[in-house]
């Protein structure tokens, strides 16, 4: 029972660090995006 919970602590773990990586990445890349097209609009 121990080890089985273990397991299920590293996967819930790992499905979260990737949900938080994934989320992190897309909140990046649409910063970049705004700034990028704030950057054109305003020196074209």
């Amino acid at each position: 029972m121990k080890i089985y919970s273990r397991e299920k602590m590293q996967i819930c773990w790992k499905i979260i660090v990737i949900v938080m990586a994934w989320y992190v990445n897309f909140w990046l890349i649409m910063k970049v995006i705004i700034i990028f097209e704030k950057s054109v609009v305003t020196n074209p």
